[in-house]
């Protein structure tokens, strides 16, 4: 209620704060009393119809740390969330922003849409897909760096293979095992 009272004060402190129209800033008010008493979250709330850069500008005239400046860009960029719940797109959503960054911007998208069913199912997905352990990572690949580096992968191609082959174990055209990553990673390599 003081963000409302005493509005005239917040967009004078954040003068770079640019609100699409004040029912976006009344959503934003009425969405933060069903947020828990999380900074990052609580916070993206109020900028989440600002320009995204006036977040971070704003946490940094507060002198926030760096992480927080972060993790505020990186949840108001996940935010809307606007894919289907099928294992595919969500994995690939989790590849780029990670299970807590998306658990977050799930969390606040409610916070604006509370019964939103699409949401709820790509929570329930990401979570089943993070309890499965199914890769969706580089780093849950079971081949590494080396391994390409061994059968001849020029080191500058490494991050681009390895991107491809995440995206192939995702969509599920090949498995995460290793024999089989190396040799897809062969077949890029000849075509290069």
């Amino acid at each position: 209620s003081v963000l409302c009272d005493f509005s005239e004060f917040f967009f004078f402190l954040f003068p770079k704060l640019k609100y699409v129209d004040k029912q976006s800033y009344a959503a934003s008010l009425s969405a933060l009393s069903r947020l828990q008493s999380d900074f990052v979250l609580r916070f993206c709330c109020l900028f989440m119809f600002a320009e995204k850069a006036a977040a971070a500008n704003a946490l940094k005239a507060l002198k926030a740390d760096k992480k927080t400046v972060s993790s505020v860009e990186n949840l108001l960029s996940a935010c809307p969330l606007c894919i289907d719940s099928n294992r595919y797109e969500v994995k690939m959503l989790l590849s780029q922003i990670g299970f807590d960054t998306l658990e977050k911007a799930v969390t606040l998208s409610l916070a604006f849409n509370q019964n939103d069913k699409k949401l709820l199912d790509m929570l329930k997905t990401a979570a089943e897909i993070e309890q499965s352990g199914e890769s969706y990572t580089i780093s849950s690949l079971n081949i590494s760096g080396n391994d390409l580096l061994s059968i001849g992968i020029n080191a500058k191609e490494i991050k681009t293979v390895l991107n491809f082959l995440l995206g192939s174990v995702i969509s599920n055209e090949c498995s995460n095992q290793k024999s089989e990553l190396l040799k897809l990673a062969e077949k890029i390599k000849l075509s290069q």
